[in-house]
């Protein structure tokens, strides 16, 4: 990633883990010429219940977007309902 990628799309992480992981990504990218600052952190996957909290801690740690699974809901249709 630090090599050729612009974006890291981490799945299912704490905002501890990406933080750690950004720096590391950082000092990789800086010792390849690239600049840290060009590379992006997008959280993917989640959980809707708990991402409120987690959304600030996130941006501290250096993600850029935070995509949260989608809560799925029985339509009336789906009850068999008319």
């Amino acid at each position: 990633m630090a090599r050729y990628a612009d974006a890291w799309l981490p799945h299912c992480i704490t905002p501890h883990q990406v933080d750690a992981s950004r720096k590391r990504l950082h000092l990789l990218a800086a010792e390849r010429g690239r600049d840290p600052a060009a590379l992006t952190i997008a959280v993917c996957g989640q959980p809707p219940d708990t991402i409120r909290e987690q959304v600030d801690a996130f941006r501290k740690a250096g993600a850029v977007r935070v995509a949260v699974w989608p809560i799925h809901g029985e339509t009336a249709h789906a009850r068999g309902e008319p």
